[in-house]
């Protein structure tokens, strides 16, 4: 009964069916004018915002919002009256479809838990998606009602936006229904579906709508300050797509990048379709060549511009010597082997980065001028991502410089073999390789290595924790502490509730 008071269009202030609390319009672009309105949304009777932390009580709110602007716009018979009054019916439907399938998933979510200190899975994680979902919505309907009367609301503009979010929320209601399918269909205390299960469920993904993801919501489960990134990342694979699978040389390539990037940014539609063919359709040669771009030479001196400044930044060979090592809890000496799959033994390269110069580290001379520090107790041992196939230590030197600054460590980034040229397991037997021989000869690093951490994101993380499962098999000295972000641990196509 409360909900039934959020809004009463008797009260709005006047026929039109405009509320009196009426926002001062902003300037700029759709997005820029949202991103001023607050976060936390909810309606009183008078049309003015209240404060409710109840998550459910977001989808009566924004259900109540629809109605208030389909009542104002289903009078109108403009082509973008229409559209818009059909885009708010829509987001009605897609909301009472949603909340009950959100309250079953949040009642079984703990269940995936990995204890009751800490509640974080999957299930958790697309809740919250569809949450910020709902708020942008929220903000969105909450906009339209309070400037749909002024002479500078555009029609055209915002129709579009609705729309978006419209097409958005019924994309999860429809991955809310699989979420429910993925549980069923695996045994209790069991995360992933049997093997027949996996390509039924797949089968039934390939119904969800992706452009909606790539368009218009870009990054609307992230915060603002990542969505101008995640927007030029889009635009940029976008245009690149387009120079890459073109016919011509390098200079008409580089303009039609130019050209086409332009169309992309003012397009969010076009963008949203060129993205979700390019990741159906391209192949890993697409992927590396895109990613690749950060390794150019403009990326490369950026920097040494812009980054946080170093004393020491050089890449190091490890050669493929016979190692051995103390074992960790005993006085038995480990033969370490050399990284031999797929091309035999070869060396390691390795980036040491360090923002002073440290007593022993390798390449520093005797007799210079510069201040030399005593080693560290500490070091960084870091692996970068790239899906296994692309960068570099180099095209991740940008928040390594500003780990060494601010941590005062030195950090030995390691440079493995990429595929498909040298398939696995090539670059995890380098990385352990070159952990062993970081213990061996720390005094080269400008550290005494009383503390070591693991750091590494993506494929890089995946490889720090095979390299400490080989150092527990073989009783190496484990390190003191790891840090991964976003590391992917079952590297096989299985659906998940964090794959959804």
């Amino acid at each position: 009964m409360p909900n039934e008071q959020l809004i009463d269009s008797s009260k709005d202030g006047d026929d039109s069916g405009q509320p009196s609390a009426i926002l001062p319009t902003t300037s700029g672009s759709p997005e820029e004018q949202l991103q001023q309105l607050p976060d936390e949304l909810a309606v009183e009777a008078d049309g003015t915002l209240k404060v409710n932390t109840d998550e459910l009580y977001l989808f009566d709110t924004l259900i109540e919002l629809c109605r208030n602007n389909i009542k104002y716009f289903e009078d109108d018979e403009s082509e973008n009256g229409l559209r818009i009054h059909g885009a708010f019916v829509g987001l009605i439907d897609h909301v009472v479809t949603a909340k009950p399938l959100v309250k079953e998933v949040h009642d079984f979510a703990h269940e995936y838990d990995f204890d009751e200190n800490t509640p974080g899975n999957g299930f958790r994680s697309f809740l919250y998606v569809v949450e910020c979902c709902v708020k942008t919505t929220l903000k969105l309907a909450r906009y339209v009602m309070e400037n749909r009367g002024t002479m500078m609301f555009r029609k055209a503009m915002y129709v579009k936006e609705v729309e978006a979010y419209n097409h958005l929320l019924a994309s999860l209601c429809t991955c809310l229904k699989h979420c429910h399918t993925l549980r069923r269909w695996t045994e209790p205390g069991h995360l992933f579906p049997d093997s027949r299960t996996v390509e039924e469920l797949l089968g039934k993904a390939e119904t969800i709508n992706q452009f909606c993801f790539y368009g218009r919501c870009l990054g609307f489960q992230f915060c603002e300050s990542m969505k101008p990134l995640l927007k030029f990342i889009s635009i940029g694979m976008a245009g690149f797509s387009e120079g890459y699978y073109s016919e011509g040389g390098k200079i008409s390539k580089a303009t039609s990048l130019m050209f086409t990037s332009t169309k992309y940014m003012l397009d969010p539609e076009l963008r949203a379709r060129r993205i979700v063919n390019i990741s159906q359709h391209s192949n890993v040669d697409f992927c590396k060549a895109f990613w690749f771009l950060a390794e150019s030479e403009l990326m490369h001196s950026l920097p040494s511009f812009v980054g946080f400044k170093v004393k020491v930044s050089r890449v190091i060979t490890i050669p493929p010597e016979p190692i051995e090592l103390k074992a960790e809890k005993s006085d038995v000496m480990i033969s370490i082997p050399i990284a031999q799959s797929h091309c035999g033994a070869g060396p390691v390269k390795a980036r040491l980065i360090s923002a002073v110069k440290r007593k022993g580290m390798i390449g520093e001379k005797v007799n210079t001028r510069s201040t030399i520090h005593p080693p560290s107790a500490g070091l960084i041992f870091h692996c970068h991502g790239g899906g296994f196939v692309a960068q570099s230590s180099k095209s991740h030197e940008s928040y390594l410089r500003e780990w060494a600054v601010s941590l005062n460590v030195p950090i030995l980034s390691i440079d493995y073999s990429l595929a498909p040229e040298f398939p696995f397991p090539r670059a995890l037997e380098e990385v352990f390789y070159a952990y062993c021989w970081a213990l061996k000869n720390c005094e080269l690093l400008g550290t005494t290595a009383e503390r070591i951490v693991f750091a590494g994101d993506s494929a890089g993380a995946n490889l720090n924790l095979g390299c400490v499962t080989k150092c527990i098999e073989m009783g190496v000295r484990r390190p003191d502490g790891i840090f991964l972000a976003y590391c992917p641990t079952l590297i096989s196509f299985v659906p998940s509730p964090a794959r959804m």
